[in-house]
């Protein structure tokens, strides 16, 4: 069963028109891609950490900018 917010989203969507339904659909499968791949490597992540194939990170700051700049974000 859906919760409430997105039974009201749900809703409102109806109500716009069919091109735009279309495209804030698009948009909302591709966010669910693209946290189910998130959701994947994150997990990835902690198994290998578990195997102990992890890194010192020495310079942090450097590696968020890194993965920042790599997903597209400033």
């Amino acid at each position: 069963m859906a919760t409430t917010t997105l039974e009201k989203a749900i809703a409102s969507l109806k109500e716009l028109p069919e091109e735009l339904q279309d495209e804030l659909g698009g948009q909302l499968l591709s966010y669910i891609d693209q946290w189910r791949e998130l959701q994947m490597s994150v997990a990835e992540g902690i198994a290998q950490l578990r195997r102990g194939e992890g890194v010192e990170v020495r310079d942090g700051a450097a590696l968020v900018r890194e993965i920042k700049a790599r997903h597209g974000h400033t």
